[in-house]
């Protein structure tokens, strides 16, 4: 593996078309840079920083993210599923992530503030204690998904089914818990 030096910044760089493949950065950060695409094979990045970055469709086989944030980064259609789940951790802040998948990834205690989650495949997830906050959910999927004292109160458009998922004591508030009742086909006045 080809290591980086530590704290280095990288400003307005293209990554789309240079192979990142085994590469280890550590302590990094990323401004306005475009990783669109790329394949990141067995690449680490640890305590690193993505900012107003474009990170979509990008591929994900077995890469390591250590205490890693995106701050105004764009990431649809993005599939952490193929990410290495030793020492997974992530946040984001103020990021376009529609149409990404979280399938069976662990978001324990991860927030996502501020950003665009439509259609995200959250299915048997693990968001225990987590923090999505001002975040739009519309046509997200949770199923069998862990969201056991997550807080979801402050975000809108989410379906929830309680019998298909596990939210003991999770935040909600009005009017978006109502996202708890549209499987049953009833009529709320």
């Amino acid at each position: 593996m080809e290591k980086i030096n530590f704290e280095i910044e990288f400003n307005n760089q293209n990554f789309s078309d240079m192979d990142l493949s085994n590469f280890e950065f550590d302590r990094c950060t990323f401004h306005n840079c475009d990783f669109s695409g790329n394949n990141l094979r067995m690449t680490e990045f640890i305590d690193c920083l993505f900012d107003t970055c474009n990170l979509s469709s990008i591929k994900f086989n077995n890469t390591s993210l250590k205490s890693v944030d995106f701050v105004n980064t764009k990431m649809i259609g993005v599939d952490f599923s193929n990410t290495s789940d030793f020492l997974f951790s992530v946040n984001f802040k103020n990021c376009n992530l529609d149409y990404t998948n979280f399938y069976k990834v662990n978001l324990k205690k991860t927030q996502i503030l501020d950003s665009s989650l439509k259609e995200v495949d959250f299915t048997e997830c693990i968001m225990v204690e987590s923090i999505v906050a001002n975040c739009d959910l519309l046509g997200s999927i949770f199923e069998n998904t862990f969201l056991t004292k997550a807080d979801l109160s402050k975000s809108i458009n989410y379906t929830i089914n309680p019998i298909k998922n596990n939210i003991k004591k999770t935040k909600f508030s009005y009017p978006g818990v109502l996202g708890l009742l549209n499987q049953f086909d009833i009529i709320i006045k």
